[in-house]
């Protein structure tokens, strides 16, 4: 039996589950989320059905709180209640409020929602102008050449689709942010696709109409920046605004602070001490990563673990035996 198999039987065993996270009920969960469907068989997509099953789960004993709620535990020098768990949703598509906002009101349960400000007002997400492009091309295949590197793009499956899209993605990431969107372009412009002015329908944000109802429904509103950039690979003074007017207009459109920050990718690399300072100096009470830490502990790195459809991997990172095994490892090491 394979370690999937091992896991689906441990989870599923209703002793251990409840031993499991009785032994690490001190520890929070804190989970990320991106975007939200109908159909269960969307890929990258958590759909309604499975995300209400997680929160029938999360509602049999666990404590849901906002991310503002467990900073300001932790500032308050007290531990967080036993069983706690976040729930935190990245970027601000359109889908969390059509599918999972009502599966959060069905249980009476908050979440802490990071949308990037420029998204709602209109304006497209870098990878999205990617996947777009990949879309709408007529070309199945391209040799793409761009600052000495060159890209061999294959689009004749969904899975090679994917595989192209996480190549180009994963060079964006690392490059500068000007040159990530001279990339951009340049792909455009080869694969002869003509970008509507602002997001297609399932590429949408929420509007700041609708942004204002979550906000009244026991949805926390955190900043994810003005544009999502990679925050350690950009200027001092960009970084500053990317970080101060993405938080002030939050705060005047909905009349009310905004103490949580998302870094853009939020991984390892994408951020240093620097940034992590300018955040504090910002104003922000706490800040989230995109990867499930297990060292001392930082409001400003506060660690993550990703959710998505499958159900045996959701029961192993909300029994705690993910950030168990990540903590063994590093003991051992």
């Amino acid at each position: 039996m394979g370690l999937e198999g091992i896991k689906k039987r441990l989870v599923n065993c209703g002793l251990f589950f409840k031993a499991a996270s009785w032994a690490t009920r001190k520890s929070p969960r804190v989970f990320m989320y991106h975007r939200f469907s109908s159909d269960d068989r969307a890929r990258g997509r958590v759909s309604a059905h499975i995300f209400k099953w997680q929160l029938g789960v999360l509602s049999k004993g666990w404590r849901v709180i906002t991310l503002g709620e467990y900073t300001a535990i932790l500032r308050r020098g007290q531990s967080p209640p036993s069983y706690t768990v976040v729930l935190t949703v990245d970027d601000g598509y359109r889908d969390f409020y059509k599918y999972a906002y009502p599966c959060l009101r069905e249980f009476s349960l908050p979440a802490t929602f990071f949308p990037t400000v420029n998204f709602l007002d209109g304006k497209w997400l870098w990878w999205d102008r990617i996947n777009y492009a990949f879309e709408k091309t007529g070309k199945k295949k391209f040799v793409f050449e761009f600052s000495g590197k060159s890209f061999d793009i294959d689009l004749g499956t969904a899975e090679k689709k994917e595989r192209s899209c996480l190549k180009l993605s994963d060079f964006c990431v690392k490059a500068d942010n000007d040159l990530k969107w001279a990339l951009i372009g340049e792909l455009e412009k080869g694969l002869d696709v003509k970008m509507p002015p602002s997001p297609a329908e399932d590429y949408r944000a929420v509007s700041w109409e609708e942004l204002k109802e979550l906000h009244a429904n026991g949805i926390e509103i955190g900043s994810h920046t003005l544009d999502h950039p990679i925050v350690s690979r950009i200027g001092i003074d960009t970084l500053k605004k990317e970080l101060s007017l993405s938080k002030a207009r939050l705060e005047e459109f909905l009349g009310a602070k905004v103490a949580s920050f998302c870094y853009p990718n939020g991984k390892r690399d994408d951020l240093n001490g620097e940034v992590r300072d300018e955040v504090e100096k910002a104003g922000y009470a706490g800040a989230v990563v995109s990867y499930n830490a297990t060292g001392a502990p930082d409001l400003y790195r506060i660690p993550r673990m990703g959710a998505d459809a499958d159900r045996v991997d959701f029961l192993w990172k909300l029994c705690g035996m993910e950030t168990f095994v990540q903590r063994l490892k590093r003991r051992i090491s």
